[in-house]
């Protein structure tokens, strides 16, 4: 459109906005060319930040897994975590 009008992504405009409405720079033709950098980048910022910590399981019993589309464990798992 050449005009800003924000009652196109309103749902009483027309029942239900489009699919792309709200990410313009998610999907289509306007996918942002750098995501897959910001996918790089916020990866090793977390691995650099993990490296700093010391991360242990309080319960040292064996994990259950569960196969549903991914492995899970099947309950939650506690964590300590302490600075180096």
């Amino acid at each position: 459109p050449l005009q800003f009008n924000p009652d196109r992504f309103s749902l009483q405009s027309n029942g239900c906005p489009s699919p792309g409405s709200y990410t313009p720079f998610l999907i289509g033709s306007h996918e942002c060319i750098g995501a897959e950098l910001t996918v790089l980048v916020m990866t090793v910022v977390i691995s650099r930040l993990l490296q700093s910590f010391d991360i242990e399981r309080v319960d040292k019993s064996s994990i259950i897994r569960v196969a549903s589309l991914v492995l899970r464990p099947s309950d939650s798992i506690r964590l300590s975590v302490t600075s180096d």
